[in-house]
Parts: structure tokens; sequence; C-alpha cells
């Protein structure tokens, strides 16, 4: 026969653990890149839709996204 403390000991050790992995799972910080050729307003129009749209799902820069944005101005090399 199993001794009750002993169940006690597992289930909150078990439930400790999940609380663990749930505030670990907060806490993570998604990296976005985003390569933009060169300054044009339907370009920047499109990158701010799509960094509006991340917002309306929950992804906010500085809460749990990064965004890198990478703007070549029109160089080529």
């Amino acid at each position: 026969m199993t001794s009750p403390l002993l169940v006690v000991g597992i289930l909150l050790t078990s439930l400790i653990s999940l609380h663990q992995l749930k505030a670990d799972k907060k806490r993570d910080v998604f990296r976005i890149g985003i390569s933009q050729f060169i300054t044009h307003q339907s370009l920047d129009a499109t990158r701010e839709g799509f960094v509006d749209e991340l917002a309306k799902q929950g992804y906010v820069e500085g809460e749990n996204i990064e965004i890198d944005l990478q703007n070549a101005q029109g160089e080529q090399r």
C-alpha cells in the first residue's frame, strides 16, 4: 500500500514542475528579422501592417518579440 504522504509529495512536486514550465514559456521571446531593400512608401506600409497584425495576435515588440529591421537603402553590396 502506498503511503498517503508519498502520494501528496509526488502530486505537489508535479504541480510545482508544471507551474514552472508555464512560467518559463511566458518568458519566451521570439526574434523576427525583416529585410527591406529600400525605403519606399509601399514597402514601409507592408512592414507596418505586418507589425500591426503581430500586435493584434498578441506579439508586442519589447514584450514577447524582438524585431530586427535591416534596410539596405538600395546598396547591393
